[in-house]
């Protein structure tokens, strides 16, 4: 098979594989999230639930990425899928045996997102073997559109679904979940079929030896003067958005909207669509490649669309302000990637995308909690205008006061401490 052939066989076979998977992982978070806000007695559920969902990634993702910089990543990402696959297929049977209740739904969430923390850090890592010195940022958008048809599709589904079992929430979320279990082994099956040109992996030896290098990687990272102020603004710009985007948006449909598990299901695929929106814009868009700015823009657009959520009472409005809103996260996401695949060579990079990861999905956690507490003493409306004050301000920290950022391009030399 030639090299162009191979390109488009493993390309097609990732983009599939994870736009099965993500469809029916699309309304996981929300079906976990409502579960809890049915069987818990306080707003305070939803948040553990959302912790429990994201604290792995700050428990193992240091570690996650020094053993992807040193194993196989192909079967890393297999590994991981059956995992997941075998914890939702079993969930109903659990449900039998123990009944439905909050630690149920918190231990499966933090089983799931344990076996997802070396997924997207191998899967980012090996992105660059796969495009074979294609353009990156066009490849990643490529690949963030897979993700987010998967999301509008799942959605969706999952709101009819939710829709037509009226007054059965928790009978349709467990089926849901169990659907989901089956659209892992799918993507399985799909990477298996991948055929990595020039691999060149190593092979993990001791741990102590892993545990060295994910110390030397985080070391590297904070002193890094374009990595150190990515990572650092984006610990705070995810502890003001992301608990929002979860435990707010949950809350706000329940409670202000008064709607169902469906409407918070297609409020989600609302954002999915204006993230798929966003994704094409930035494949077909050819302008500067300024990556650094890309992203300081993108969060300066992402907390300002976060702000009219503070006095919307229109369930519809709310939805068409969300497809807005997400029309920006890939101005953050794709440029972010291709910045970081780029710049950061390959013997490093699963180390540096998982430093990300448990940045964005470990402050997810405690911005979770800490969403879950606002609520408590104020509104979800309140929350939403609080976090895009906080989000929007972070890019334009970036802008003024942090050159080294706001001027990084795919040209600049990483420190990789050899």
């Amino acid at each position: 098979m030639d090299a162009e052939s191979r390109y488009r066989r493993n390309a097609l076979l990732l983009w599939f594989g994870q736009f099965v998977s993500i469809t029916g992982d699309s309304i996981l978070l929300v079906c976990l999230a409502w579960l809890a806000a049915t069987v818990g007695d306080h707003e305070s559920a939803v948040g553990i639930t959302v912790f429990a969902c994201t604290a792995p990634f700050v428990l193992f993702g240091w570690l996650a990425g020094a053993w992807v910089d040193r194993a196989n990543r192909r079967w890393i990402m297999i590994s991981s899928d059956l995992v997941r696959a075998a914890l939702l297929l079993c969930f109903p049977l659990a449900v039998s045996g123990f009944g439905l209740s909050l630690p149920l739904i918190a231990t499966l969430g933090f089983l799931l997102a344990t076996a997802s923390t070396p997924f997207e850090p191998a899967r980012d890592a090996l992105v660059p073997r796969l495009a074979g010195g294609r353009p990156l940022l066009r490849f990643n958008a490529s690949l963030q559109t897979s993700s987010y048809l998967a999301r509008i599709v799942g959605l969706g589904f999952g709101g009819l679904l939710l829709h037509w079992q009226a007054g059965r929430d928790e009978a349709g979320l467990i089926t849901i979940l169990t659907i989901d279990g089956g659209t892992y082994i799918v993507s399985a099956i799909c990477l298996f079929a991948i055929r990595v040109p020039n691999s060149g992996e190593r092979t993990a030896t001791q741990a102590q030896r892993i545990w060295i290098e994910a110390r030397d990687g985080l070391i590297r990272v904070a002193r890094d003067r374009v990595l150190g102020p990515l990572i650092g603004l984006t610990f705070i710009n995810n502890l003001a958005i992301m608990g929002t985007a979860l435990v707010g948006c949950t809350l706000l449909v329940r409670d202000t909207y008064e709607g169902t598990a469906a409407d918070l299901a297609w409020l989600e695929a609302g954002l999915s669509v204006g993230i798929l929106i966003g994704g094409i814009a930035m494949m077909r868009w050819r302008g500067a490649r300024n990556l650094g700015r890309l992203i300081l823009i993108g969060w300066i657009l992402d907390g300002i669309t976060f702000l009219p959520f503070g006095w919307i009472r229109s369930y519809h409005a709310a939805v068409a302000l969300m497809v807005l809103h997400g029309c920006f996260i890939p101005l953050i996401v794709v440029s972010r990637t291709a910045l970081i695949q780029s710049y950061v060579p390959d013997h490093d990079r699963g180390k540096v995308f998982s430093i990300v990861s448990m940045t964005v999905q470990g402050t997810t956690a405690f911005s979770a909690l800490l969403a879950g507490w606002v609520i408590g003493w104020s509104d979800p409306p309140t929350l939403f205008v609080a976090a895009g004050i906080m989000g929007a301000l972070c890019g334009v920290v970036g802008l003024t006061m942090i050159p080294t950022l706001r001027d990084s391009t795919q040209a600049q030399e990483y420190n990789d401490g050899r």
